[in-house]
């Protein structure tokens, strides 16, 4: 493609304008692309576009031509500000990589998104390959990555005949080398079972944000996690933001599948079985958050930290109480504590220990069982709220 320089995606309308011109008149597609973009954005339907990406699919993809069905971008003038591979079971993940980084389109984009999609219970996908090569190849304007497990996204638990689930249906291989990328900024994860995720060592010089999205934290009869002990060991100098989903761990005599990551055959609703579990909520044990997290929180006063999400717990108690026992960072200004179990009963907790809320600007309390905030209007954060369903994500385990 013609190497004409083009403007920063913060310069006014007019400069891409310009630069769309001046690509039209040496023959470069991009040109007419800004153009066709900028149309759509305006409202127009993307069809025309869709038609010319396809009549100049090789000038623009380069390598990644073969692939394009299997590739979604997010577009702004002719840059992709972010590029989904969508990578199925019979995919060979590393060769998809392999032809993107060699495309022209790797020299542009800004966000990389790997999504595994498994449409079957039996599929799987290995992605440590295609992960390696990122380590050692992904090209210096990509400073975001997302790795995603399709089905985990659309899943809220994970179910289990006991309390070992079965292997992850996506494997994404140590995290060592993407640790180790210089320019790295985010790295955005969605699992299944955590505690498979091998994050290796977390050296992460440029880190700014990390999140680690769910449907199990937690070992059994609250034993550490490897995540846990990993995160508060970690270097992460620039980290500013860390969200983590942690759902716990629910025992049921026949728990109800509706939203599983895969579902158990033996716990199956036709099941002769299943009316005579059918009012069963579930048992748990209060998980000791504050030996599970205490490390953790105690490691991030020594980052730059701003914001904090820690969702989808159950035991409320306990978590708020590491968060008094340990104390939060002085850099934090945004906690976020929604879709958990917090309710009406750890209001007054939360209003007696009003100070240790008060560095922050926002403390995020939506989807929980709080139904009265307004004691809470004495807090010196901004509170968010909206009256949900609690903790939806949860690991679901069937003793019948």
């Amino acid at each position: 493609m013609t190497a004409v320089p083009r403007p920063s995606l913060d310069d006014p309308k007019d400069s891409w304008l310009v630069y769309a011109d001046s690509l039209q008149s040496a023959g470069d597609p991009r040109g007419e692309l800004i153009a066709l973009n900028q149309a759509v954005e305006d409202g127009a339907p993307s069809a025309d576009r869709d038609a010319f990406l396809g009549k100049h699919a090789e000038a623009i993809y380069g390598t990644l031509t073969p692939y394009r069905a299997q590739v979604e971008i997010d577009w702004k003038w002719c840059v992709p500000k972010t590029l989904s591979l969508l990578i199925g079971p019979k995919d060979k993940p590393a060769a998809m990589v392999e032809a993107l980084l060699a495309s022209p389109l790797a020299t542009e984009m800004q966000t990389l998104r790997l999504v595994a999609r498994t449409p079957s219970d039996s599929d799987k996908i290995d992605l440590a390959p295609a992960t390696a090569l990122l380590g050692k190849g992904l090209p210096p304007n990509c400073t975001d990555l997302e790795l995603v497990d399709d089905r985990a996204q659309r899943s809220r638990i994970l179910v289990s005949a006991d309390y070992s689930p079965d292997t992850n249906l996506v494997e994404f291989g140590n995290l060592d080398a993407l640790w180790a990328i210089p320019h790295l900024r985010k790295l955005h994860m969605v699992v299944a079972d955590t505690e498979q995720i091998n994050l290796g060592t977390i050296d992460a010089p440029a880190l700014e944000d990390f999140s680690l999205l769910g449907l199990r934290w937690g070992q059994p009869y609250g034993r550490p996690t490897d995540m846990a002990t990993t995160m508060a060991e970690a270097k992460w100098p620039k980290l500013r933001r860390l969200a983590l989903r942690i759902p716990e761990t629910f025992t049921y005599s026949w728990p109800e599948q509706y939203g599983a990551y895969v579902a158990v055959d033996r716990y199956e609703e036709e099941n002769e079985y299943y009316d005579d579990y059918a009012d069963d909520d579930g048992w748990r044990e209060d998980l000791d958050w504050s030996a599970e997290l205490g490390n953790l929180l105690n490691a991030l006063k020594d980052t730059p930290i701003e914001e904090l999400s820690l969702t989808s717990f159950a035991s409320a108690g306990t978590l708020l109480e590491a968060l008094r026992n340990h104390g939060l960072p002085a850099s934090l200004r945004r906690l976020d504590l929604g879709t958990s179990e917090l309710s009406d009963a750890n209001v007054p907790w939360m209003v007696e220990n009003a100070a240790l809320f008060d560095k922050l600007e926002e403390l995020d309390l939506s989807d929980t069982l709080i139904s009265d905030p307004e004691p809470l209007s004495v807090l010196a954060p901004k509170i968010v709220h909206s009256e949900g369903s609690g903790a939806i994500y949860r690991f679901s385990v069937g003793m019948e």
